[in-house]
């Protein structure tokens, strides 16, 4: 990785002089970016407890409709992850722009974060996440057709009424 300013592509790009009023717009996109990363994190918070949660009462109290509210709760949280983590795309995109035109230091702070981001292609934290919205979307179709309708998954449940003899 180049440190920027000695880069010989990056010398021979006459960089913009850094005004105040293009360091409040690159501040800004910053900050949109950040909310953004917060926003996602705490949606990833919340979400997956509240979707573990659903389906640990579900199973525990055999209470099925729980596991559709469950799985419909993991498509729909797939969704806004989607959605907002394009929006903390835009916004460092426009960060970097700004970072590439104008005369920051070295690389600047978004390409820098992002250099470091994209040599993890595949273990992002949005991969991974989706992935788990997924699993529990399953998770929560396959236990409903358990827990409703024993008869369609060859699964036996211990029958708690039987006696012995």
């Amino acid at each position: 990785m180049s440190s920027g300013r000695n880069d010989p592509e990056m010398v021979s790009m006459a960089k913009k002089t850094l005004t105040h009023k293009v360091f409040s717009e690159w501040d800004v996109a910053r900050r949109t970016a950040e909310f953004f990363d917060g926003f996602l994190g705490n949606l990833r918070t919340v979400g997956l407890t509240a979707s573990v949660t659903l389906i640990g009462i579900a199973f525990e109290f055999k209470v099925s409709p729980l596991l559709l509210a469950a799985s419909v709760l993991n498509v729909a949280l797939l969704f806004i992850d989607w959605r907002y983590q394009a929006y903390l795309g835009v916004s460092a995109k426009y960060a970097m722009n700004i970072e590439k035109e104008y005369d920051f230091c070295s690389i600047g702070l978004t390409c820098a974060i992002t250099a470091e981001r994209d040599r993890h292609k595949i273990i992002r934290p949005e991969n991974v996440f989706r992935a788990i919205y997924v699993v529990l979307a399953i998770l929560g179709i396959f236990g409903f057709l358990i827990l409703f309708k024993p008869n369609l998954i060859p699964i036996q449940f211990p029958n708690q009424n039987s006696t012995s003899s």
